[in-house]
């Protein structure tokens, strides 16, 4: 399917809120997120978004990778997807996924 799709099947529920936390905290410390998210402490789901490449600590702010955000988008779609009942989800094409610099 989609290396985003790989991805998500590898997340739980708490690393699942923890990446979204992440993408939508635009860049905030541990306490911030936590906050944000309103979830337990998600210091094991940051580590292990991070080692699978997914966030990264950058001047002491989490921030989404280009993968995490990918697999962010993707986890959106098949919300969507599972909301409207829709039967297919597509793969972005090449041109759509963009390219990590």
């Amino acid at each position: 399917m989609t290396p985003f799709a790989d991805m998500l099947e590898q997340l739980d529920t708490d690393a699942m809120a923890c990446l979204q936390a992440v993408y939508l905290g635009h860049g905030g410390s541990l306490a911030e997120l936590e906050a944000y998210a309103r979830v337990g402490p998600l210091a094991t789901s940051l580590l292990r978004l991070a080692d699978l490449g997914l966030v990264a600590l950058e001047d002491g702010c989490w921030m989404p990778t280009w993968l995490g955000r990918g697999v962010h988008n993707w986890r959106q779609q098949v919300l969507w997807a599972d909301s409207t009942d829709a039967t297919d989800l597509l793969a972005p094409r090449p041109e759509e996924a963009g390219a990590q610099a």
